[in-house]
């Protein structure tokens, strides 16, 4: 009887699932709630019969007696109270379940409207069991229209992504791979909605597909912002690549104007260098047949007109000079033959003063030199700063009170980065709307008013050298008091030991001739300068000069008839004076004999590229008549008499 009892009584033999319906094995709430029924049904029918069965067996073996009535009264009362007890608590609990069941299924259903996307089950059959609601506001169908209609899903696919859709879903539905794509849909008022579609397959007992279970997500937003972004990207790269040529056209115009002011600075260099020569060469037989008048016997009217003669040359060729450092300067080409190194600012004022001082003792101008230490020294070249300096100095006299104004120089270093050259004079000082022409050339701010000669050119070449060095040239002037001219350049980070700075060379004296001797080879293709050469070769009796006016011929000359000296111009007719200096350093028969190099090329560039290339001296044109025979007497004196050696090379001019 106790496992009768347990069968009747415990619940939990007939277990009631709570899931809902809508997901439990792809089943509906219908086929759930039938199997419930078919269960109480089965149960209900068998406690019936085996209540009957105990009583019909009763009444059999009692054949109908009182007793055994009653003992199968006994037995079938208790059974049938149990069975009408078992059926109220079932019919109870069954009525909580179910209601729990569609209290879940009503917070899912909720759950399911919230999400803003597309949930759906889908038979692989063709038939829609379940769409949520968004549907209506991604596609404007309801619920109702769309399930009822299963052939708008596919109509409704853009017609563009319409056959990738169906490959992909025939390759899910053969293989039971999961459904992942993203296409356009074209909703009931035909806008294009882009979405996204994840499902996967819910296969039956035989592992065959029969339900798709997914949800679809509006991607529009997204799509319209990464083609709107890739609009920008394109836009971008478009207009780069646009930007691109302009820069390329750009920078090939810049390859263009930069091979052109190349070509245009080396033909201005070119032009410099030709110009330099032709001006020089006239200047060679002007001067050099001046000094030879100068130094002859003459009366004192001829005497004083050759001194004007000379006088003229010299400032002709200050003119020239100063034109061809200007244009060097502007043409950036001065740079390469600057020399910057510490320079003793002390040495170069007494200098420059030195060269000076005639002038203004002309003018009745005192010279004051103020401590120039500090600055000590400057990082400059040394020449061209004395070059500044001079023409500084030289404005300064001319433009101050006669036999009562005052030349100042003194140094400083204000900031304690530059040393600082101060030029002061006493003179009526510059007028402050003429500043901005101060450093223009060739422009005189007084030449109308005061008739003081110069060329105008002096600032301006002061100005370009200063800057050229590294330096910066500044003025201070009051109308009435005077002006001061500031000049500005780097320290040196270390200073030169001390050593005696070498004076001028004093300049020889005439030499008996019974001390020279020799042979002078002079290549030179211009005839003034011949005849100058032999002028001055003249004063030295006892020197033999041959000449050849072409570069073969000269070297040929001195192969066959080895001279005690070579003087050498560096333009001939049919070879450069270079090229014949390397073919007579290149023969055994003509190595060793001396080349002073004549030419009218002045710059230091060049003037170190000849000597490196194997002269053994350098005179510049126009020459002077007491260098030439410097050079010849050190080089043409018998050695037992000589008071110096030879250098090996060296610049004079």
């Amino acid at each position: 009887m106790g496992w009768v009892l347990e069968t009747f009584i415990d619940p939990a033999e007939w277990p009631l699932d709570p899931t809902p319906s809508a997901w439990v094995g792809g089943a509906d709430k219908p086929s759930v709630s039938s199997n419930q029924h078919r269960r109480l049904a089965w149960w209900y029918a068998g406690a019936a019969a085996a209540a009957g069965a105990v009583s019909y067996l009763a009444v059999i073996v009692t054949r109908g007696r009182s007793l055994d009535v009653r003992l199968v009264s006994s037995i079938t009362a208790p059974i049938f109270v149990l069975v009408i007890a078992r059926v109220s608590g079932l019919s109870g609990e069954m009525r909580r379940v179910q209601v729990e069941l569609a209290r879940a299924e009503e917070r899912f259903r909720m759950l399911l409207e919230q999400i803003p996307a597309i949930v759906y089950t889908f038979e692989v059959g063709g038939r829609w069991r379940y769409v949520s609601p968004y549907i209506q506001t991604m596609y404007g169908y309801t619920p109702t229209e769309w399930m009822h209609q299963p052939e708008l899903w596919l109509e409704r696919v853009h017609p563009a992504d319409r056959e990738r859709v169906m490959a992909k879903d025939a390759n899910s539905r053969s293989t039971g791979a999961p459904f992942h794509i993203e296409y356009r849909v074209r909703s009931r008022d035909d806008r294009v909605v882009w979405v996204r579609e994840d499902a996967t397959i819910v296969t039956d007992e035989l592992g065959r597909p029969s339900l798709f279970q997914g949800v679809i997500f509006d991607i529009t937003a997204r799509r319209e912002a990464e083609a709107a972004l890739e609009g920008l990207n394109a836009e971008l790269e478009r207009r780069v690549a646009e930007r691109t040529a302009e820069l390329e056209a750009a920078n090939h115009g810049l390859v263009l104007a930069k091979e052109a002011a190349e070509h245009a600075n080396q033909a201005k260099s070119e032009f410099l260098s030709r110009a330099s020569h032709e001006l020089r060469t006239p200047m060679n037989a002007i001067l050099g047949f001046g000094q030879l008048l100068e130094s002859s016997p003459l009366s004192p009217n001829d005497r004083d007109s050759v001194g004007q003669i000379v006088k003229a040359g010299h400032r002709l060729l200050g003119l020239i000079n100063d034109i061809l450092d200007l244009s060097r300067v502007e043409t950036n080409r001065f740079s390469l033959s600057l020399s910057i190194e510490p320079v003793s600012v002390t040495e170069v004022v007494r200098e420059s003063l030195d060269l000076v001082r005639p002038l203004a003792a002309q003018h009745g101008v005192r010279i004051v030199i103020e401590p120039l230490d500090p600055p000590g020294h400057v990082l400059a070249d040394r020449e061209r700063l004395k070059q500044v300096l001079l023409n500084l100095f030289s404005n300064a006299i001319k433009y101050n009170r006669d036999h009562e104004g005052t030349l100042e120089v003194s140094g400083a270093i204000p900031d304690g980065v530059g040393g600082v050259i101060r030029v002061s004079d006493t003179g009526p000082g510059i007028p402050q709307d003429a500043l901005g022409r101060l450093y223009v050339p060739f422009d005189r701010i007084d030449a109308a008013s005061r008739p003081i000669g110069g060329k105008g050119l002096g600032l301006a070449v002061a100005k370009a050298l200063t800057e050229a060095m590294g330096g910066r040239i500044d003025v201070e002037t009051q109308e009435g008091r005077g002006t001061t001219f500031l000049l500005t350049f780097p320290l040196p980070a270390t200073l030169p030991a001390n050593t005696d700075e070498a004076g001028e060379l004093d300049r020889p004296q005439e030499a008996p001739a019974s001390v020279h001797d020799g042979t002078i080879l002079y290549i030179e293709d211009n005839m003034s300068n011949l005849a100058l050469i032999k002028r001055i070769i003249a004063r030295r009796p006892g020197i033999e000069l041959l000449s050849a006016m072409q570069g073969g011929l000269g070297v040929e000359l001195a192969r066959e008839r080895p001279p005690s000296l070579v003087l050498l111009d560096l333009h001939l007719p049919d070879m450069s004076g270079e090229e014949a200096m390397r073919q007579l350093r290149a023969d055994p028969r003509t190595s060793g004999i001396p080349i002073v190099v004549t030419s009218a090329e002045a710059t230091p560039g060049s003037i170190q590229r000849i000597l490196a290339g194997g002269a053994n001296a350098y005179l510049t044109k126009p020459l002077d008549l007491h260098e030439v025979l410097e050079v010849v007497d050190r080089f043409l004196v018998r050695p037992s008499e000589a008071s110096r050696e030879p250098g090996p090379t060296e610049a004079v001019g």
